[in-house]
């Protein structure tokens, strides 16, 4: 996307005239000289980094090009969902010629005494929508190796400060017991990007993500009942809301004082 273009250059120009923090660099496993207590982390971090990438609840769903996302917008979202869950990230760029160039995410793993910078690629299959937050991308045979094409690159891309959203639960009607209630979450807002995923609480029942802003529920009695929601924005961020919802009989008019 133009925006995103404009904002990665200005950054460049800018990181060149200020001068910029030591970059972080990739380098392959079996030539880094780790000993075996920093190996064994390694493959422990790897190994939660993996879990996280591929929980379909943190993945926006979206597909490449769908309301004009383009590379940098799979890792801006990748990044920011990941730091979000604690981890430490970079987003690199490699000039191929294309518009935009290449764009990966770097995640920093803590060892002892030391940091492991890993690569990963947040949308491995551009022809479908990204159901993961991404992968680590490694060759064929034995030990960890990375992809060549994802250790090397040529700037790394700064991204403003992002605005994290509002999530807002459109109060209800009157909501009858052992009857289907629709309950909308659109009046939700992210200032500078859009929501994407929408997660829902109901007591009783298991938290459910969609990339829908309206959900049905039915209350199986009368009461007063909490539910929840929490918004994702583009970049990853989150918010979250609860409302009480009172629940009353299938017969009850609501005329009573």
């Amino acid at each position: 996307m133009r925006r995103w273009l404009v904002i990665c250059l200005c950054a460049v120009l800018c990181g060149s005239l200020l001068g910029r923090a030591e970059q972080p660099q990739v380098i392959q496993p079996a030539e880094a000289g780790y000993s075996a207590a920093q190996r064994s982390a390694l493959d422990e971090a790897i190994r939660g980094l993996e879990r996280a990438l591929g929980n379909p609840d943190y993945a926006s769903q979206r597909s490449l090009g769908q309301g004009g996302w383009d590379g940098l917008d799979f890792a801006a979202y990748t990044a920011g969902t990941l730091e979000r869950l604690g981890y430490r990230t970079s987003i690199v760029r490699r000039d191929d010629g294309t518009p935009g160039g290449v764009v990966w995410v770097l995640v920093g793993l803590d060892l002892p005494g030391a940091t492991a910078w890993v690569p990963v690629e947040p949308l491995p299959n551009p022809s479908r929508r990204q159901s993961r937050l991404g992968v680590i991308p490694v060759t064929d045979g034995a030990g960890l190796r990375f992809d060549e094409r994802y250790v090397s690159y040529d700037t790394v891309v700064e991204l403003p400060p992002n605005v994290p959203p509002i999530a807002v639960i459109r109060p209800p009607g009157r909501v009858l017991e052992r009857v289907e209630t629709a309950f909308f979450g659109h009046t939700s807002i992210d200032h500078d990007g859009e929501i994407l995923l929408y997660e829902w609480t109901f007591p009783g029942r298991e938290p459910e993500t969609t990339i829908s802003c309206s959900i049905w529920h039915t209350f199986p009695s009368v009461g007063a009942y909490p539910i929840g929601l929490t918004v994702t924005d583009s970049r990853g961020a989150q918010a979250s809301t609860t409302l009480t919802i009172d629940v009353v009989e299938e017969n009850d008019c609501g005329c009573s004082g």
